[in-house]
């Protein structure tokens, strides 16, 4: 089930097939990834209907479910545990069952370790967990995201006006939001010269050389 409440066993079925093995109620924590780890393969699988698509995508977009924590187990709910005790019966579990297609997340107390093994592998950024957290399911001051934003230039050529500011695009379909003051300026410069340079920071490049999750920094006349 993703997290709009939407059952997805027919899209992911490898998973569900190493699943079947446990012969007791749980419900785990996971995310589902690509083998390739790119978000992109991944929007080729996550909103299929269709059989033989579905059947198409599994050998072409192997996928593998990331577990990270266990919600419950048979009849205990293990929300107010502690995770450091979570994870030990995490660990039991996968030390007692052997899946092709589910994986347990390492956890690492060694927080440079961890924020060197993120960067070297290019990953979107790290989880940071309070070891004596109870579950939560919202945010919260427990369990934080940092998130490795890359920086770029983008030479946007049009704009669209809104109540914000203004929200300008590339040729290539980069787009992004500019609020305030600067969006004035911005759209100044496009109006004047047919263009402006600007700053943007981005999580990831998809296949076709799309930016995802970009934001705006300043104008790059400011930053040079």
């Amino acid at each position: 089930m993703n997290r709009n409440g939407r059952i997805k066993n027919s899209i992911y079925r490898e998973v569900i097939e190493d699943f079947k093995q446990m012969p007791f109620d749980f419900i785990l924590d996971s995310e589902i990834i690509t083998e390739d780890n790119l978000f992109n393969s991944l929007q080729h699988r996550s909103n299929l209907s269709n059989e033989e698509k579905i059947i198409e995508a599994i050998k072409k977009y192997p996928i593998k479910c990331m577990v990270f924590d266990i919600i419950r187990l048979k009849d205990n709910d293990l929300r107010t545990m502690p995770l450091n005790e979570r994870v030990l019966i995490l660990e039991e579990l996968f030390c007692e069952f052997k899946f092709n297609k589910v994986e347990m997340v390492k956890y690492y107390e060694d927080l440079n370790a961890l924020y060197s093994f993120a960067k070297s592998k290019q990953l979107e950024g790290i989880v940071l967990k309070a070891i004596s957290s109870n579950y939560e399911s919202r945010r919260s001051n427990s369990w934080l995201k940092l998130k490795f934003f890359k920086e770029t230039n983008l030479r946007v050529q049009r704009y669209t006006i809104n109540n914000a500011g203004i929200r300008v695009e590339d040729y290539n379909d980069n787009a992004c939001q500019i609020q305030g003051l600067k969006s004035n300026i911005v759209k100044d410069e496009i109006d004047n010269n047919g263009y402006c340079d600007i700053v943007v920071q981005y999580l990831e490049k998809t296949k076709n050389n799309k930016l995802r999750f970009i934001s705006y920094k300043g104008l790059l006349n400011e930053r040079a």
